[in-house]
């Protein structure tokens, strides 16, 4: 049986892994598009359903 704090551990290391996903498409965005935004939007509804 795995105990409860490696699961969480291993939720948060998700978390960041989106996180810095997100951020990398915003910067990346930014710097070809400039709709940052839109991902921002995205990435606030995606953390909405992980909820």
């Amino acid at each position: 049986m795995i105990k409860p704090v490696i699961l969480l551990e291993l939720k948060m290391l998700r978390l960041w892994t989106l996180l810095s996903f997100i951020v990398d498409a915003i910067i990346h965005d930014f710097e070809q598009h400039h709709v940052g935004f839109w991902f921002l939007d995205q990435g606030t509804e995606i953390f909405v359903h992980l909820k």
